[in-house]
């Protein structure tokens, strides 16, 4: 299965005026599971494509990693809420969670 999860770490610069949820709304689905950092998961983008689209919230001053998650091969200690949104059937319609 080719993973279309990320994990995203965004720390806007000061100087950010765009809702970092307004751009995460523009993914096809998104979990904040700590502060300035998501779970996504997003059909038609990659690393680059979310580069592109978040860089300008990160230019001057602020922080910005992605990278591709395999969410098959995953352990852990997370709320029940996290574990439900991973596993979800993804052919339905999304839906957005904080």
């Amino acid at each position: 299965m080719n993973s279309k999860f990320y994990m995203i770490y965004l720390r806007p610069n000061v100087e950010s005026s765009v809702s970092v949820e307004a751009m995460m709304n523009e993914l096809d689905d998104w979990f904040k599971y700590a502060e300035n950092s998501w779970v996504v998961y997003d059909e038609n983008r990659n690393a680059k494509d979310m580069l592109a689209m978040f860089r300008p919230l990160a230019e001057s001053g602020g922080a910005l990693f992605i990278c591709q998650l395999n969410v098959q091969d995953r352990q852990g200690w997370m709320i029940k809420r996290f574990w439900d949104w991973i596993k979800k059937d993804r052919s339905k319609k999304m839906q957005k969670e904080e």
